[in-house]
């Protein structure tokens, strides 16, 4: 019985110790989770877990950073001082030097710029962000933007970090501005392929607007010329974006803003013409900018010209028509948008003959988004110019007016061809004088 109990107990402890006898996949699941556990509130640990840093290589270093990640991403400046045993800078100065080493060759380069984000981002942890600066980490994290070899990913973790570098205080948004962070980031929002790396970066963008006077100028002319990134909606959309919050901190704007605003009724893209009636809405509160707003607002009520339909390419006359009619769907939006905004606004695009191209917006037969937009913004016109519905009733009819104004949607679908005729060719026009009112 002795024996049989002493080998039983033998095989056990064989049992429990196979594990530690050296075989590779032993070691793989015993490293990740260890590392920090074994270096808590212990000085010995943390050295060990060190030595393991500096003599280890890319996989090695890999899995300390998942296993910090996994333990530590929202922890506090004390918590990560009680996980280092007071030596959580040694720690943080090894993945700087790291990053530098690393980042021109893509070495796991957003695993590292996620991991000090922690540090950055740790509350009551205000010693880290002057270590990671003085060592030139906010300078590499910023060429990170520009690399040509950079992963989507990789530029997406930058932004993030640099966000979290801004949102420490005013002082650390001009540094970042001073050292071209306005710059990189508006190059990497007009070269970004990926969505999340746009948004990432308008976000720093726009942080970097705010509570910073000195470099919202500089901002503003980066924003405005990204809004001519015709080849780039998701560019155009997230500078429009940026560029409404940085409006009101403002002291003044330039009429150059004009044409790259009205640049945004071009895109075929949703998104970036709500963009575009959203800028026009705040823009035309400026008086230097709400004339040559306007006019180029209808300016994009003209019909697509006809002239010449048989020259040049065919596919190029249906793109060009594409854009002519989203032009006309997007400034009959605005417009509509404009008149419900403020009466003095309906007056004034009522005296600019809004409602005669309107009109002819209502008639292109085939495009129903344009006549839609077309109907709501008349009505909106009729409701705050109400003298403008009697000059309607004498050109169309009352049926047809009485129908606009009680269902829009309806008097469309029930467009025949002599009415479409009458609405291309209307002559429903106001006499300026008595209609203009300044605001």
């Amino acid at each position: 019985t002795h024996a049989r109990t002493h080998s039983h107990t033998s095989a056990g402890r064989r049992c429990v110790a196979m594990p530690s006898l050296g075989s590779a996949s032993g070691k793989r699941k015993i490293t990740g989770s260890r590392y920090f556990s074994a270096a808590a509130g212990d000085a010995a640990g943390l050295k060990r877990m060190l030595a393991e840093w500096d003599k280890g290589g890319k996989l090695v270093r890999k899995r300390i950073l998942e296993d910090f990640l996994a333990r530590n991403t929202n922890a506090t400046g004390p918590d990560l001082q009680l996980e280092f045993h007071n030596g959580a800078s040694l720690f943080l100065n090894r993945l700087s030097a790291w990053l530098r080493l690393t980042y021109l060759a893509g070495t796991h380069v957003s695993l590292q710029l996620q991991a000090i984000a922690v540090f950055i981002a740790a509350s009551s942890g205000q010693r880290f962000l002057p270590e990671f600066i003085e060592v030139g980490g906010m300078l590499t994290v910023l060429e990170i933007l520009i690399l040509e070899t950079a992963t989507e990913t990789d530029k997406s973790s930058a932004l993030r970090l640099l966000l979290r570098i801004a949102q420490a205080g005013r002082k650390y948004k001009e540094m970042l501005c001073e050292s071209g962070a306005i710059k990189y980031t508006a190059k990497c929002l007009k070269t970004a392929k990926a969505d999340n790396t746009q948004h990432c970066a308008r976000e720093l963008l726009e942080e970097l607007g705010l509570g910073n006077p000195e470099h919202t100028d500089e901002l503003a002319k980066w924003l405005v010329g990204l809004l001519s990134a015709v080849k780039s909606p998701g560019t155009q959309q997230n500078a429009a974006q940026a560029l409404r919050v940085l409006i009101p901190a403002l002291e003044t704007l330039d009429i150059s803003i004009v044409e790259p605003a009205l640049l945004l009724f071009s895109s075929l893209q949703l998104p970036v013409q709500y963009e575009g009636c959203e800028l026009v809405r705040l823009l035309v509160n400026y008086e230097l900018l709400r004339q040559p707003l306007l006019a180029g607002l209808l300016s994009f009520l003209k019909p697509p010209q006809q002239d010449g339909a048989g020259d040049g390419d065919w596919s190029d006359q249906t793109s060009s028509a594409a854009v002519v009619y989203a032009q006309q769907a997007a400034a009959s939006k605005a417009i509509g948008m404009l008149a419900a905004d403020a009466d003095e606004l309906a007056e004034l695009l009522v005296s600019q003959q809004a409602v005669h191209a309107l009109l002819v917006c209502l008639g292109e037969l085939g495009h129903p988004n344009t006549q839609s937009q077309a109907a709501f913004a008349l009505v909106r016109l009729m409701h705050a110019c109400p003298y403008v519905i009697p000059l309607i009733r004498d050109e169309l009819g009352d049926e047809f007016t009485d129908e606009l104004l009680d269902n829009c949607q309806a008097c469309i679908a029930d467009l025949s061809g002599p009415q479409q005729d009458l609405l291309v060719s209307n002559k429903v026009f106001v006499a300026a004088a008595s209609t203009v009112v300044p605001l």
